[in-house]
């Protein structure tokens, strides 16, 4: 168990930010960090390769570790169609089709593994209910609060039907930016923050794959720069104190993806936008 790290319960908190700062973040003129980007989808692959290595065991393991990485694909979801919403915003605001792939590849892959989880829960799972009704909980949790931070994001780009198309509900979602509050205040992010805390405490398991939620945390922070959350007037607190680490920790990996003598920057570059982007 790769359990170093952050909990996806913080992935979460993440995608409440992006999604509260979104009008400030996709108004901005600086462009996406390309090598964040990058990095997001290289680290989601990773982590998906993990997943499928888990669910094929399950049957090998005890069925906690089934529960782990159920929890973690439902919940680290949120931030998968967040960030899915944020990146064809970008590319809409922008005329490009640059973010707009990634973030919708990666979501591909993300529902494929909550796809296989569902099967793998009801193989393994079938005989107890509260194991079954406990993880159900996490997915049906996590979808709803995914359709409400997709709404916040649509509510930025004024309902645009092609953010609300990432929502697990587009009809839920939709009513969601509707009702949007203004949000992008010190206030109103402390606030969904909390809330988004509060509805995911207690953990059910521990990390499932803490080492690369790290690295997806530090890319989905920097895809518009650290210095852009200065932006909504945040109060510095140890949560955002403790995501400025993880920045931090990610700087090295960044730089190394844009080393053109790094074989594996060029890989991904050659193999992943050729063929996984295109795919889609």
């Amino acid at each position: 168990m790769h359990n170093r790290g952050l909990h996806a319960q913080e992935l979460v908190e993440i995608a409440a930010l992006l999604a509260s700062g979104s009008g400030s973040l996709l108004s901005r003129t600086t462009p996406l960090c390309e090598a964040s980007l990058t990095e997001y989808w290289a680290a989601s692959r990773c982590r998906l390769d993990r997943w499928d290595a888990g669910l094929r065991s399950a049957g090998d393991r005890p069925l906690r570790r089934l529960g782990a990485i159920a929890e973690e694909i439902a919940l680290s979801g949120v931030l998968a169609r967040t960030i899915a919403a944020i990146a064809t915003g970008y590319d809409i605001r922008r005329g490009v089709g640059e973010a707009d792939p990634i973030g919708r590849n990666v979501l591909a892959g993300h529902l494929d593994a909550a796809s296989r989880c569902a099967a793998a829960v009801f193989q393994w799972c079938g005989d107890d209910r509260e194991q079954s009704e406990a993880i159900g909980g996490v997915f049906i949790k996590s979808a709803r609060w995914s359709d409400m931070l997709v709404g916040y994001v649509a509510a930025a780009m004024h309902g645009e039907a092609r953010v609300l198309a990432v929502a697990h509900h587009p009809d839920r979602a939709r009513d969601f930016a509707e009702d949007a509050p203004q949000l992008e205040c010190a206030e109103g992010v402390r606030l969904l923050t909390a809330s988004v805390r509060m509805a995911f405490l207690p953990a059910l398991h521990p990390a499932e794959s803490g080492d690369l939620n790290h690295r997806i945390a530090g890319s989905a922070l920097g895809l518009f720069g650290a210095e852009a959350f200065d932006d909504f007037g945040l109060l510095r607190s140890t949560w955002l104190e403790r995501m400025d680490g993880v920045v931090d920790d990610a700087q090295m990996q960044l730089e190394k993806l844009t080393d053109e003598d790094n074989p594996r920057f060029n890989r991904d570059r050659r193999e992943g936008r050729s063929r996984d982007f295109r795919a889609q």
